[in-house]
């Protein structure tokens, strides 16, 4: 029998330690994407490669995480969160600290991303976001916020600590230490930290959690409403990751030097720190429609600056601030628009779901970036595509309707 519903300040009380550790699992998880755009000149000069060739490891390891992501969401829909975080954390810096053994041939490149693809299994948001939704009903949104909050942290600490080990010790060496660094804090914290509920030796002496009912899952996967939100996940997150992975090799593109060029990406950590709380507080006091709605036509903005008025570094920084924001409100009302539309009975896979739907986009960006630059020697046609997928996931999100009610216990 269900427990009484606790309060917001009961729930962090109790639970507080659980979105720490899954915030910097979140941190964990990203390291190949953000260390992407400071790592991918030096290999470039390094190997004679082409950066398509080069982003055909993040499409690998994205591919990959599509046909997994849906398996990882079944298994903790089963068997809780924890295990597979602890899998995660555990295999997955190392297999990235051993993408700097690759050797000269673009195969032995791709195994290694294959590789990592493989051995991050249990690292996808899924797992973290669904031990803080089992934990948190009535602090919800900020809860996720908060876990969500760890890729900002990524975003503002890994592109410097790259281009950082990049010029001391080579982009060979920069993949081990990012790899012990990151991995070496988070293995800790999650085995002692989180829990979900549902599993590890902690939970014993905590209250019941409190897990309110949710669609059946054949309902809500064939619903209008998980389409909607499907199609604006993937069409926001081609658009972010887009710019994410390009961001460096524009600025440089345009004239700004590299050092200050990642200097200016790290801007998308501090933003996406404050467009994330923001959005999760904002999620549990207004309609998320129209918070999510808002969301997702800033990069409109954003691009707009960027391509416009190249080589002005004051209007560089605030586009990147304004994607920043963008998304890390976009993830966070995803996971919580997936939550209240149809409940957590299936919301790991659900949102895994959405996830490999938002790996594909994110598959497709560096690729199709790094094309479009062999090219046409630039990024201007790249700029002007993004403006168009930013006004398709807005009007989707727009017009999802109300959701129905679930009970709180």
């Amino acid at each position: 029998m269900a427990g009484i519903p606790l309060s917001a300040n009961q729930e962090w009380r109790e639970n507080w330690r659980t979105v720490l550790a899954a915030a910097f699992g979140m941190s964990t998880g990203v390291l190949y994407l953000y260390s992407a755009g400071t790592l991918v000149i030096p290999i470039e000069k390094s190997t004679g490669w082409s950066r398509a060739e080069i982003g055909m490891g993040l499409t690998v390891v994205t591919i990959i995480t599509v046909v997994i992501s849906p398996l990882t969401g079944a298994l903790i829909d089963k068997f809780g969160a924890r295990p597979l975080a602890l899998f995660g954390i555990t295999l997955f810096p190392a297999a990235f600290a051993a993408i700097g053994l690759t050797g000269d041939s673009i195969g032995s490149w791709i195994f290694h991303w294959a590789l990592l693809a493989v051995l991050a299994f249990g690292m996808s948001p899924a797992t973290w976001t669904s031990a803080v939704t089992n934990l948190f009903d009535r602090s919800r949104g900020l809860a996720l916020a908060v876990t969500m909050s760890g890729m900002g942290i990524g975003s503002l600490t890994i592109p410097l600590v790259s281009q950082l080990l990049v010029e001391a010790v080579g982009w060979r060496m920069t993949f081990f230490w990012l790899g012990a660094i990151w991995g070496g804090i988070g293995l800790p914290l999650v085995y002692f930290l989180l829990r979900d509920g549902r599993s590890g030796p902690r939970d014993s002496s905590f209250k019941e959690t409190v897990r309110p009912p949710g669609l059946p899952l054949r309902e809500s996967l064939l619903s209008r409403q998980y389409f909607a939100i499907l199609g604006a996940a993937l069409c926001f997150t081609f658009v972010a990751m887009s710019f994410v992975v390009s961001i460096v090799p524009i600025l440089v593109w345009q004239g700004v030097d590299a050092t200050q060029a990642a200097a200016l990406a790290s801007l998308f950590g501090i933003t996406a720190i404050i467009g994330r709380l923001a959005t999760g507080f904002l999620l549990d006091c207004f309609d998320a429609r129209v918070v999510t709605t808002i969301a997702m036509v800033l990069p409109i903005a954003a691009v707009s600056l960027l391509w416009s008025m190249p080589s002005v570094i004051t209007l560089a920084a605030l586009s990147i601030m304004i994607m920043g924001f963008s998304l890390g409100a976009e993830v966070d009302a995803i996971a919580y628009l997936v939550s209240r539309y149809f409940g957590v009975r299936n919301y790991a896979l659900l949102f895994a779901i959405s996830g490999s739907a938002s790996a594909l986009a994110t598959a497709s960006a560096p690729l199709a970036s790094g094309l479009i630059y062999d090219a046409t020697g630039g990024y201007s046609l790249l700029l002007a595509i993004m403006l168009f997928p930013c006004a398709i996931s807005a009007i989707a999100i727009a017009t999802l309707g109300r959701p129905k009610e679930f009970g709180s216990g």
